[in-house]
């Protein structure tokens, strides 16, 4: 058995053999192309750091230089394992299990032997017994399974679809002691300024404290920027296409650069962290459950032009609280046995739903015929679109902002979509069909019917209905009732939690809180809240003074 690898940056591992192939120097149609930019990038592998993120636009090969790294690391090193994961496994499939991987192999390592398991995906290289493992995030029982063991390399596949505490549980992994040294890949095609992986890498802050990293944790990370146009494989037409996309789509996948944050976002990378429910997390017993869909043009998974069908399932929980629990939001053509007809009618007797609703502005009756043509018997009903995207957006983003609404997992594409949300519009370059989706189940369970509702409105409409309900305590009799003024209603007995909010000029002498209560201005323009209100408020266009900290 040959081992070989023709890059001097591992010659003191394994001698190159004379004239092995040159993975990034390679003769193509008489032409000699190098790719000095693949070989920097793996040059850099090589430094004391712990930690690595390669971030920038599609097809700079980012991909292709860490999995050849970890599968180095692995014929190198005997009896070591190593995982690469992704947020889902059909997409880490599709990318690396039966394209990059094979591909380095039988192109720079035609004469080692390994072995694919399709049983329990990992591949095995039988004559040094090491393995890497694959796995996606959306497959919890698999996942568990390869975190439950340590490893010498793990390999994080596009990041911006990993959540920061999934990043944190991953590299508790990172404690195997078999003479490799530790390192933990990342990729990523950038996301927004916003994204734990620019905080943490390009500004070295902390994502969750938000305070700059100590020295010693700031030596063990290194980043580079990959480019398409220096990968001299890609055709021109391609670098054409990319080149030629408009707004944030360019500046993700053709510039490889992080996003300014969204001005005046209704939700922030931070508040989605924050989402998320906890493994051990138990449902509640469900008041009603909704599949809710955003119906598009799409004619199948090859309809790259039009947008994506937006279905999302939510569910009111008997404790008052909104919970997302699937997004199946994805390319379908209207009928057959694989169309998102079949799929909502699944989804609706899987969640044992109550009803379908679906957008009236764009194929209401379109989707109640589709549905009906899989089962007549599924309730079904019409919302309707008479405010911008975002005047829809705003409440439901109060809702989380005040703890309303939960997500049963992470679901990286309709969060993405949220945080490009705001006050001005949505911000994204395509349509946020699965927001969309979303927007409407939370607002058919929380928010009702939503013709001409503003912001202010809504929280007075919100309030009466959960001043109703029997499942929270009636709001005056504990004193929730408060104003800015002596002669208010007695103050709770808990006063020191109050915040002070300045009413913005020609705003309302009333509001009311998520919880019911009743806030009413005093005479020196003022209201005293719950911490709860304030972020609703401030959207509103309240001022914070004084008071407790959020």
């Amino acid at each position: 058995m040959k081992l070989y690898t023709p890059d001097p940056e591992f010659a003191h591992y394994v001698r190159p053999l004379p004239g092995a192939f040159d993975f990034f120097d390679q003769t193509i149609a008489g032409e000699r192309k190098n790719f000095t930019a693949a070989r920097d990038a793996t040059y850099m592998l090589q430094g004391p750091e712990m930690e690595y993120l390669l971030y920038g636009g599609a097809g700079s090969a980012k991909t292709v230089v860490l999995t050849r790294a970890v599968a180095i690391r692995a014929m190198l090193y005997p009896d070591t394992t190593h995982a690469i994961l992704r947020f889902r496994f059909n997409h880490l499939k599709a990318s690396i299990i039966n394209d990059t991987f094979p591909f380095i192999m039988r192109t720079e390592f035609p004469d080692v032997s390994w072995e694919l398991n399709k049983s329990d995906w990992f591949v095995h290289f039988p004559w040094n017994k090491s393995m890497i493992y694959y796995g996606g995030l959306d497959e919890k029982e698999r996942t568990e399974k390869i975190l439950g063991q340590g490893h010498s390399t793990i390999y994080l596949n596009e990041i911006s679809q990993i959540s920061y505490g999934a990043r944190q549980k991953a590299r508790t992994r990172l404690r195997q002691n078999r003479g490799a040294k530790l390192r933990m890949y990342y990729d990523c095609n950038p996301p927004g300024q916003g994204h734990w992986s620019y905080k943490l890498f390009c500004k070295g802050i902390d994502p969750e404290k938000g305070v700059a990293l100590s020295g010693p944790m700031r030596k063990l990370m290194r980043y580079r920027m990959m480019h398409p146009k220096d990968n001299p494989f890609l055709p021109s037409e391609y670098l054409f296409l990319l080149e030629n996309l408009a707004g944030k789509d360019k500046l993700r996948f053709w510039d490889g650069e992080f996003a300014p944050a969204v001005d005046s976002a209704l939700w922030t990378y931070e508040q989605v962290e924050n989402i998320h429910l906890p493994d051990d997390f138990v449902l509640p017993l469900m008041q009603r459950v909704i599949v809710a869909v955003d119906p598009s043009g799409c004619h199948g998974p090859d309809d790259k032009r039009s947008d994506e069908v937006g279905i999302v399932v939510v569910g009111l929980g008997y404790d008052n609280r909104c919970y997302v629990l699937e997004d199946a939001s994805d390319r379908y053509a209207p009928g057959g046995p694989d169309g998102w007809g079949h799929k909502v009618v699944q989804l609706y007797k899987t969640w044992r739903a109550d009803m379908v609703v679906a957008e009236s502005n764009f194929g209401g009756a379109m989707v109640q015929n589709t549905i009906g043509t899989v089962d007549k018997n599924v309730p079904f009903k019409e919302v309707h679109a008479s405010r911008g995207k975002s005047v829809r957006a705003e409440p439901v983003s109060a809702l989380y902002a005040a703890g309303r609404v939960y997500h049963r997992v992470p679901f990286p594409e309709m969060e993405e979509q949220m945080c490009n949300f705001a006050t001005n519009g949505y911000q994204g370059q395509k349509s946020p069909d699965r927001a969309d989706a979303m927007i409407w189940g939370v607002s058919e369970l929380l928010v009702g019917d939503m013709p001409g509702v503003g912001l202010l409105e809504w929280y007075e409409q919100q309030a009466t209905i959960l001043g109703k309900s029997t499942l929270q305590p009636p709001p005056v009799e504990v004193g929730w009732q408060m104003s800015g003024d002596t002669s208010a209603v007695q103050m709770a007995a808990d006063t020191e939690q109050l915040v002070t909010m300045l009413r913005p000029a020609n705003g309302p002498s009333v509001v009311y809180g998520m919880r019911g209560q009743k806030y009413v201005v005093g005479s020196d323009n003022t209201i005293r809240v719950m911490p709860d209100d304030v972020i609703p408020l401030l959207r509103g266009g309240f001022i914070k003074t004084q008071g407790a900290q959020l």
